[in-house]
């Protein structure tokens, strides 16, 4: 949910995930908005289950659409004493966020549902979408924009079957012994950590070597929109030098 230039996920962090847009031509937001709503939800009677896109619209350069995937349930909620029914979607709901004129595509919440509507978002568009992955090269350099990282994940250290894997966690890692030593040896998988944006923001953030991100809620309980734009384009400049 978005408030006033602010994001507040129903937990304690936001699911986000970018992807390039390649093959094929982008068209106008207008003509994408024109396109989604061929694919709106629908209940899919031989699936037994609904699946579309609701409410697909422009804010500035930006379209933004709604999905959901599963079969409708209702949960109920107490108002004044009163139980009312909320419909949700059984297998989740996600929010696309379609960048034309920079070319990428910005998943938020639930990521089953985001990956899944990938295959009817690019029947409605005709491109693909490329996920992005993030040289080692390009997660120590997460590492250095970071005011702290309290948690490094290392894979590919097969020479040492008892440390295939590796994670270090705390107060500030990477003035570890063991930082220096097998970030040299292995693959960094995942940075969690205090990063520094070029928007002057400061995010509290995991990121992983697939480009998927959990941004944590600041002090207020939200995040500014701001920072997850700067933090969006710090991740595909990082994967476009990977």
């Amino acid at each position: 949910m978005s408030d006033n230039g602010a994001i507040v996920p129903a937990g304690p962090a936001l699911s986000l995930r970018v992807y390039f847009i390649n093959g094929g031509r982008l068209d106008s937001a207008q003509k994408i908005v024109e396109k989604l709503k061929e694919f709106e939800l629908e209940y899919l009677k031989a699936d037994n289950y609904y699946e579309g896109f609701f409410k697909p619209t422009i804010n500035g350069n930006l379209v933004e659409v709604e999905y959901y995937t599963g079969q409708l349930i209702n949960i109920y909620t107490k108002n004044n004493g009163d139980l009312n029914p909320e419909p949700i979607y059984s297998q989740g709901k996600c929010e696309y966020i379609i960048h034309p004129k920079e070319k990428f595509l910005e998943c938020r919440h639930t990521t089953w549902a985001a990956k899944k509507g990938l295959q009817l978002l690019y029947k409605a568009l005709g491109v693909e979408f490329e996920p992005v992955v993030l040289s080692s090269d390009a997660m120590k350099d997460i590492c250095k924009k970071a005011f702290k990282v309290t948690s490094v994940s290392i894979g590919g250290l097969d020479d040492d079957d008892d440390l295939s894997k590796f994670q270090l966690t705390g107060e500030n890692v990477l003035e570890t012994t063991y930082w220096r030593m097998y970030s040299k040896r292995g693959t960094i998988k995942a940075v969690k950590g205090l990063i520094d944006l070029n928007s002057g923001g400061r995010v509290n953030v995991r990121i992983t070597n697939k480009g998927s991100m959990l941004v944590y809620r600041d002090h207020t309980g939200s995040i500014d929109v701001n920072d997850i734009a700067a933090l969006n384009k710090m991740v595909l400049d990082l994967a476009k030098g990977s």
